[in-house]
């Protein structure tokens, strides 16, 4: 009887048929793309600040504020590695003047060291994810990995800095320096010259920089490249390449640059004014103009 009776409630509780799903677009197109909130004047405003600001933005503060922390270190803490003969620390340690080492860090010196491609360079590196703290409280942050060289071949100088990730200092080293900012590099910025022929110049950025105040917060360099005349160019007052400038909003505006793309390269002389193209979403919005000649007007040295 209690077996009918639960087949019963079972029949009359059935639910009823669920109509199959109809397929949806894996992608849905926007019905009408939102205007641009920025035009080519705030675009060039923006665009001339960041490059600006971004050639200050090189990684000799990061190894200099390193070498103050790493001044600290005791034997035994941290604890050193050896790998096919690169010395590392890996540790968490307290030492006895109270710096407290946390993570791991690698750090590289270049004193007359020949490269493959002939160059001799000088300078040092590091790389590491850690947190160390000195006796004072001030912390340095480590997220990745930072060198700056100068490498030198037959007359030739060239200029290299790298900000692979994040880092911060709070020290005495990151005073009148870019660490004190809220600027967030992830950048790669070379200069070149040649000790015989002044003129001869060339300034290539490539990477990102956030932390912008303003109606842009963020600008990525794709190889943007500038170099003189005397070093062959046939437009040496505009660079070659493109940069994103990304809005307040979130949005990405794009500025396409006529210069050589690479050494060697041509370009349209008609088209060689200094100013780049500014899209967003595929709609022109006008003409940018920046002065980026003034980054290769440095005497001995570009930082």
């Amino acid at each position: 009887m209690l077996f009918a009776l639960l087949i019963a409630c079972g029949d009359d509780a059935a639910p009823e048929a669920t109509p199959p799903l109809e397929p949806t677009p894996y992608l849905v197109e926007e019905e009408a793309l939102p205007p641009p909130t920025l035009d080519a004047t705030a675009l060039e405003d923006a665009l001339q600040t960041a490059l600006d600001a971004a050639w200050a933005l090189h990684a000799t503060p990061i190894l200099q504020a390193y070498t103050e922390v790493a001044a600290f270190a005791e034997p035994g803490c941290p604890d050193l590695y050896d790998n096919a003969g690169n010395v590392y620390w890996y540790d968490q340690c307290t030492t006895s003047s109270g710096a407290r080492f946390d993570g791991y860090g690698f750090a590289v010196n270049y004193d007359g060291y020949v490269g493959e491609d002939g160059y001799v360079y000088e300078g040092g590196g590091f790389s590491g994810v850690g947190r160390v703290v000195d006796p004072e409280g001030h912390v340095f942050t480590a997220g990745g990995t930072a060198y700056a060289l100068v490498a030198t071949n037959e007359g030739i100088r060239r200029w290299q800095s790298v900000i692979q990730g994040s880092f911060g200092w709070d020290g005495p080293a990151a005073r009148g320096t870019w660490m004190e900012e809220s600027l967030e590099p992830d950048l790669a910025l070379i200069a070149a010259g040649a000790d015989a022929n002044p003129s001869g110049r060339a300034v290539v950025l490539d990477g990102s920089v956030g932390g912008f105040e303003g109606e842009v917060g963020a600008v990525l360099f794709d190889n943007l490249l500038l170099y003189t005349a005397a070093w062959g160019s046939t437009c040496a007052t505009e660079p070659g390449g493109t940069v994103s400038l990304r809005s307040s909003e979130g949005a990405w505006y794009d500025v396409l640059f006529d210069g050589p793309a690479e050494f060697g390269g041509t370009s349209d002389s008609s088209r060689c004014d200094g100013c780049g193209e500014a899209w967003f979403r595929g709609e022109r919005i006008g003409e940018v103009c920046v002065d980026m000649t003034r980054l290769l007007a440095w005497e001995e040295s570009p930082w």
